[in-house]
């Protein structure tokens, strides 16, 4: 019993040596919050925008960029300065995309499914058509970015867009 008890208390003391640094690094990015007026949606989208690591702006550097669906919420900025950390991804800009509300409703469904079958679903191409010709052409001609190398992130409902997306414009991100 004391021997399970000890055991448990090593993992959790060796997950929070593990996990404080990374809460840590991931404090140390502060967030942008940016917007753009979207012809094709008819709303105004919210834009999250976290430099690199060591960004200087004084430097004529270009970064990849890592669009995040649905925004960069506290898990997904950590995951990133973790991985980022441990030299598994380059140093990026993070552009977090939050889900649009209208009328209290969050507008994902429409955004991120290709066909209509309830409500204002179906809305995928739409929401292609904005990332292609409005989003990341704003963020190329406002943020220090390269013109390639982009890279589209989303899990669940947001995966399956990405995956629609991979489909439907392949050379649009790279991965």
């Amino acid at each position: 019993m004391v021997r399970n008890k000890c055991i448990q208390l090593c993992f959790f003391l060796l997950g929070l040596i593990c996990v404080i640094p990374v809460v840590a690094q991931a404090q140390e990015s502060s967030m942008i919050q940016d917007s753009i007026y979207s012809e094709t949606l008819q709303e105004m989208r919210k834009i999250e925008v976290i430099y690199p690591k060591g960004y200087n702006p004084a430097a004529a550097n270009k970064y990849e960029v890592l669009y995040c669906l649905e925004g960069i919420p506290g898990f997904a900025k950590m995951e990133y300065n973790f991985l980022a950390g441990e030299g598994f991804v380059p140093n990026l800009v993070l552009v977090g995309l939050p889900n649009s509300v209208r009328n209290g409703e969050n507008m994902r469904d429409r955004d991120f499914t290709p066909t209509h079958t309830y409500g204002e679903t179906g809305g995928a191409d739409r929401f292609l058509l904005f990332l292609k010709k409005e989003l990341l052409p704003y963020i190329q001609t406002h943020y220090p970015v390269k013109s390639n190398g982009h890279i589209l992130y989303g899990g669940s409902l947001c995966g399956f867009f990405a995956v629609y997306t991979f489909l439907k414009d392949p050379a649009l991100f790279t991965s």
